[in-house]
């Protein structure tokens, strides 16, 4: 569906959240956990395919409960286990959404849907502003859960917009076009199917 955002006034107010229904993805985070809460669950009663950016695991249960996509960054994944790798995976994948991701920075991201865990290595770029590329990895990931994507595609695409929007300037400036995601994907994994 068409894309919708509300100012904090309009949440902090009475928001539509009939809107939330003709979404294909609602992505939340753990900032606004009363929102976001009344948010997931509406897209639970419509159907709606819902994705968590959380920072953390201590205080966001009653979110996390209500998602089917969970992505968290490295110290997130260490509340959980005693490091950032597959025992985290499976620990996350028990507080129930249907995939989980951890983001590794320069490392790249690993995840796990239902049995099947894989590694998406950071595509090298030369940096010059990384500000914002976490929010645009969640973005895209929230893209491709609409468009009904595999867990590998939805990493692969994601970890490429942020490298992508890494490579320009602000925060907003430098978040790619699905052309040059699609051009980018292209060049760096030839032999990959990027027919999605």
């Amino acid at each position: 569906g068409s894309g919708w955002k509300l100012s904090r006034l309009e949440l902090e107010g009475n928001p539509d959240w009939s809107r939330i229904g003709s979404a294909d993805s609602l992505l939340v985070d753990g900032f606004w956990r009363p929102m976001a809460l009344k948010g997931l669950k509406r897209a639970r009663e419509q159907g709606v395919s819902t994705c968590g950016d959380m920072g953390r695991i201590a205080g966001n249960e009653e979110l996390l409960e209500l998602l089917d996509y969970l992505v968290v960054p490295r110290h997130a994944a260490e509340e959980v286990a005693d490091s950032a790798g597959p025992e985290a995976l499976k620990a996350l994948s028990g507080l129930g959404a249907q995939m989980v991701a951890i983001t590794l920075g320069p490392r790249g991201a690993i995840y796990l849907a239902d049995e099947e865990m894989g590694e998406i290595p950071a595509f090298e770029v030369e940096a010059v502003d990384t500000t914002g590329a976490g929010d645009v990895f969640h973005g895209a990931f929230a893209y491709g859960v609409a468009r009904g994507w595999t867990p590998r595609q939805l990493m692969l695409f994601s970890s490429a917009v942020a490298a992508l929007k890494c490579t320009k300037l602000g925060g907003r400036t430098g978040i790619p076009d699905l052309a040059e995601t699609r051009r980018f994907l292209e060049e760096r994994m030839p032999q990959e199917d990027l027919s999605w």
